[in-house]
């Protein structure tokens, strides 16, 4: 079954019941926010809570309750594996990357990217690649194996990085 955008959290819930105050103070706070403008009545800007639950799982592993962060990340892996299109783009733009935005020394990242599934790895190094490369964040592995291999940098650039005056070097215009 595929985990769609509107029930994502709730294997979250049910793995970490910790997590339920955070996520209720989040519904009431855009539920019935004048300024929500997302694709349908009801929707939420999940983004902005899943950078808040990536923050909060530093905090808890840098005190030490490792079993709460690994059952976090198994729903992200299920996120990764079952989520439809929104879900899957969410668990890795608006969680893999709060993470890496966020940790503060190797020692946690590389506590954080060893907890994570294969999948939620894959997507890690996927994001080091596309801020250090360029590299789009297009899942490779769906492709037919003879478009695999002619992915190259010039082909894989995003035009915002061009709009933001990087070239695919890195180096400034």
């Amino acid at each position: 079954m595929t985990i769609a955008r509107k029930t994502m959290f709730d294997p979250l819930l049910e793995a970490l019941p910790a997590f339920r105050p955070m996520r209720e103070a989040f519904v009431d706070k855009w539920a019935g926010n004048a300024h929500n403008h997302f694709d349908a009545p009801g929707d939420l800007p999940e983004y902005l809570l899943l950078g808040d639950l990536g923050r909060w799982l530093i905090d808890l592993l840098n005190a030490g309750n490792l079993e709460e962060v690994r059952l976090a990340l198994a729903v992200v892996e299920r996120w990764l594996l079952e989520g439809d299109h929104y879900v899957k783009e969410a668990a890795t733009i608006g969680f893999i990357e709060t993470l890496q935005n966020n940790i503060e020394d190797d020692d946690t990242r590389k506590h954080f990217f060893d907890l994570l599934g294969p999948e939620g790895q894959h997507w890690w190094k996927k994001l080091d690649r596309f801020w250090t490369n360029g590299e789009h964040l297009v899942d490779e592995r769906k492709l037919p194996a003879d478009k695999q291999a002619t992915w190259t940098i010039d082909q894989a650039v995003n035009i915002p990085l061009w709009r933001a005056g990087r070239t695919p070097n890195g180096a400034d215009d």
